[in-house]
């Protein structure tokens, strides 16, 4: 193509942006008539990763000083990238898509927690990937965490934290705060301690510790599939998942796939309409915040306290 072109030898770029995005835009209704409507178009997110992954090869190349090249990054890429966003823009104006969709809109409200905490128990279903889809919801929600933060969380992460000024302050009915420790994910990449904390909630539909302890009991005391743990040794409990594959699997780890299977189900049934899957609980619970007034220092990724 005459407005792109390629050298590997001394990997150099040369392109025109303008002749890239207007040709990108003015042949796709021809392409379509030749080659048909692909069932699957490249988005941009994915030119993203390719492009990523592209440039930390040659950061390792100049790291080792055999690629005495420039950085590949230069007019042709932006014009690739601008050209992308146009097309893609230009169907989904065709097309009519959702334009709430990734706005601030495609989220849910406090009032739909309840009613997440009923479809999980009310729905014809597995009843332990049920609860354990409740309970991976209200951690999303309650401390913000990541999916990639809540699928390989074990029971040795988990912990109980006293604290004594809260609650009714009475040494017989003491206040107890969920702790979970963190020191590696997709925003921790060199073991920095990390805590997700969360406080017994004044509703029983929306409470995390409330959910995950009828999640425990199912799993080990009705279920009756797994084994309870020794606790003798740190080996005997320290793989055993919080959010296990299945019971017959309890030390490996949830995959995404089947996470976000049982999640959009549970959104359907509690009519949360939301495009983001994974990521919902995190985005809707820090807007929840920011609508109750709470400061923007204090809703952070790494730490947050449900209102008890």
């Amino acid at each position: 193509m005459k407005s792109l072109t390629l050298q590997a030898d001394d990997t150099v770029f040369v392109a025109d942006a303008a002749e890239s995005s207007a040709l990108a835009i003015k042949h796709e209704d021809d392409e379509k008539d030749l080659l048909g409507e692909p069932e699957l178009q490249l988005a941009y997110n994915s030119v993203r990763l390719y492009i990523a992954a592209i440039q930390r090869l040659y950061e390792e190349q100049k790291s080792r000083n055999v690629n005495p090249a420039p950085r590949p990054q230069g007019i042709a890429l932006k014009a690739l990238k601008r050209s992308i966003l146009a097309v893609v823009w230009a169907r989904k104006r065709r097309e009519y898509t959702d334009r709430l969709a990734g706005t601030i809109k495609d989220s849910y409200s406090k009032a739909q927690i309840p009613q997440h905490h009923a479809a999980a128990w009310q729905t014809v279903g597995n009843i332990s990937c049920l609860l354990r889809t409740q309970v991976d919801f209200l951690l999303g929600n309650h401390m913000l965490l990541r999916q990639s933060n809540r699928r390989p969380m074990e029971l040795p992460d988990c912990f109980r934290l006293e604290l004594p000024k809260e609650g009714q302050k009475s040494t017989k009915f003491p206040t107890y705060a969920l702790v979970v420790v963190m020191n590696q994910g997709k925003t921790n990449q060199h073991g920095r301690i990390e805590y997700g904390a969360g406080l017994r909630h004044r509703d029983v539909r929306s409470c995390l510790v409330g959910s995950l302890a009828c999640y425990f009991f199912w799993r080990w005391q009705v279920e009756g599939v797994e084994a309870f743990p020794t606790f003798e040794r740190s080996e005997d409990w320290y793989d055993i998942k919080v959010l296990p594959r299945s019971a017959k699997q309890p030390k490996e780890q949830l995959s995404p796939q089947t996470a976000n299977t049982w999640t959009a189900k549970l959104y359907q049934a509690s009519g949360i309409k939301t495009s983001k899957v994974s990521h919902a609980p995190r985005v809707a619970a820090a807007q929840n915040a920011d609508m109750d007034g709470v400061p923007e220092g204090q809703v952070s990724s790494t730490l947050s306290i449900s209102v008890a």
